[in-house]
């Protein structure tokens, strides 16, 4: 059974930071998701100031696919929206990010999910996430970091409330397993 459990011991001011969510489910997948987010990390223009604990959860979309390891990180940076969404999209690609059907197996997927008051609905990126409070693959890890942080009126514990989140299995107790490989 899933609790909130948040590694934040300081107040975050939502406004600072944009949420990524992070995915992947073929070969190693803990190592995609590492690499990942210490590629974000080295990023002159971003620093992470939290990560989530990381969670082994059921396919979403299109479920004839092997299980998937999703996390949540907190960014701090300067930059606009689109422009994280660059970085993120060229990191995708150099991770081998291969985009051949919706919702379909990937090595890696780097989603902005919220920043802060800011809310954009382009063809090239909506935010807050379009499908943020449907996921239990994506409120569950936000509830680590951000547990607070309200979406649409609701705060991101009362969207879990509503929400399947049977197929959402910690497999990582700790925070600072993506700095490990």
């Amino acid at each position: 059974m899933w609790k909130p459990e948040s590694n934040i011991n300081i107040k975050i001011n939502p406004d600072d930071f944009i949420a990524i969510g992070i995915g992947s489910n073929i070969g190693d997948k803990k190592k995609y998701i590492s690499h990942a987010l210490n590629l974000i990390h080295q990023h002159n223009n971003c620093e992470i100031i939290a990560v989530s604990r990381l969670y082994k959860t059921v396919p979403w979309g299109n479920i004839d696919q092997d299980f998937f390891l999703n996390a949540v990180a907190l960014v701090r940076t300067k930059i606009s929206p689109d422009s994280l969404l660059d970085i993120l999209l060229s990191i995708e690609n150099n991770l081998k990010r291969q985009r051949n059907e919706k919702w379909g197996a990937r090595t890696i997927d780097l989603d902005i999910l919220l920043a802060g008051k800011y809310s954009s609905s382009t063809e090239r990126l909506t935010i807050p996430h379009p499908y943020i409070v449907q996921r239990a693959f994506v409120l569950v890890p936000l509830a680590d970091v951000a547990p607070h942080m309200v979406i649409h009126g609701f705060s991101v514990i009362d969207w879990i409330k509503k929400i399947d989140v049977s197929g959402v299995q910690v497999i990582n107790e700790g925070y600072y397993w993506w700095c490990d490989l």
